[in-house]
C-alpha cells in the first residue's frame, strides 16, 4: 500500500510539472523569483557511454551468453550437463575467452548483416562428476 501511494504521489509530481516551466539554480544564494518563473528548466545532461564496436558488442554478447549458463564460485566456473549416462556437473578453471571474426560478403551486408563471428570459450582445467 505505501508503495502505491509513493508511485502515485511521484505520477502526480510529474503530471503537475509537464505544463510549466521550472527553474533550478543551486548555486545562487539570492532568491530572485522574477528570473526563476522566467527561465525555462534545462536538466543536466546525462554523461553517455561510447559506443562499443561490433567486435567489443560480438565479445560481449558471447560472454553474456556464457555468463547466463554458468555458476561462478572463486576461480572456477561450475553447469550442469545430461548426457545418455545422466547428468553431471563440469568444472572449469583458468577460462578464456577468443574472438573469431568472419567475414562479411556485399551480399551479406545487403540482407542486413553487420558483423560475423564466434566467441569461443578455452580453458586449461575440466573435470566432471554423475550424480
Amino acid at each position: 500500500m505505501k508503495l502505491i501511494l509513493v508511485l502515485l504521489f511521484a505520477l502526480c509530481v510529474v503530471l503537475a510539472g509537464c505544463g510549466s516551466q521550472m527553474a533550478v539554480n543551486n548555486t545562487s544564494t539570492t532568491n530572485n523569483s522574477a528570473h526563476a518563473a522566467n527561465t525555462p528548466f534545462s536538466p543536466t545532461p546525462v554523461p553517455t557511454e561510447k559506443p562499443l564496436s561490433l567486435d567489443e558488442e560480438g565479445m560481449k554478447i558471447g560472454r553474456k551468453n556464457f555468463e547466463d549458463q554458468f555458476v561462478q564460485c572463486g576461480d572456477s566456473y561450475y553447469i550442469l550437463n545430461s548426457g545418455y549416462s545422466g547428468n553431471y556437473y563440469s568444472q572449469y578453471r583458468d577460462v578464456s575467452f577468443t574472438l573469431d571474426v568472419d567475414p562479411v560478403s556485399e551480399v551479406d551486408r545487403m540482407n542486413g548483416l553487420e558483423w560475423s563471428g564466434r566467441v569461443t570459450m578455452s580453458w586449461s582445467y575440466e573435470r566432471s562428476a554423475y550424480y
